[in-house]
């Protein structure tokens, strides 16, 4: 491998680590300023289901487990006032979360959930995270340390807040490396409401 080369590799690393880090000074800066516009209840969401579950060799299946946290502030009306009027029908929360799985793959993450409630209490949720990625024990490497996961969950919201969902999930590392196997996941959430901050 040419001096050249590292080079490049390097400067390529570097950017991403950078983006990384801007994405989440952002997100602190939204959320440094959010204080007073809450109007749903934060949430400590947890889950499980099967990593891998569409690989045919069981040796690459295993059990995904993850703990989120949505801020209950809705992040559209503090970029354009005129998102106020849209609020009933979708918004948009900050995340961050920890996922594992059974063969002591890790996964921390941070990112945007996008809700649309329907028909008084359906829940839909599609969700984009940015993170990185420590494979464990895994036999499928996945191909970088920073890794994307995009999911959509489908499910009831009770008159208290508390939601039950079904999500599947995709994690790969949008070919910043030669090699992207990516993983799927499919499971169930139960999101508990943590505060009620804004609520009347």
């Amino acid at each position: 491998m040419s001096i050249n080369s590292i080079r490049t590799r390097s400067h390529i690393s570097h950017a991403r680590g950078a983006s990384v880090i801007g994405f989440f000074a952002v997100l602190g800066l939204l959320l440094a300023n959010a204080a007073s516009a809450a109007d749903t209840p934060d949430i400590l969401s947890l889950g499980g289901g099967g990593y891998n579950f569409d690989k045919h060799r069981e040796n690459r299946r295993s059990l995904d487990y993850r703990v989120d946290y949505q801020w209950g502030v809705s992040l559209l009306p503090l970029i354009v006032d005129s998102f106020n009027s849209v609020e009933p029908f979708l918004q948009v929360h900050p995340v961050i979360g920890f996922e594992g799985n059974s063969v002591g793959a890790l996964y921390g993450n941070g990112g945007l959930n996008l809700d649309i409630p329907f028909l008084y209490h359906g829940i839909f949720t599609w969700g984009e995270a940015v993170g990185a990625f420590g494979k464990g024990h895994d036999l499928m490497p996945m191909g970088a340390t920073i890794e994307f996961r995009s999911q959509l969950e489908l499910g009831w919201r009770f008159d208290n807040d508390l939601r039950i969902t079904g999500f599947i999930s995709h994690i790969s590392n949008a070919h910043i490396s030669s090699q992207n196997p990516g993983a799927e996941i499919a499971g169930m959430y139960v999101h508990i409401p943590v505060s009620i901050t804004g609520k009347k």
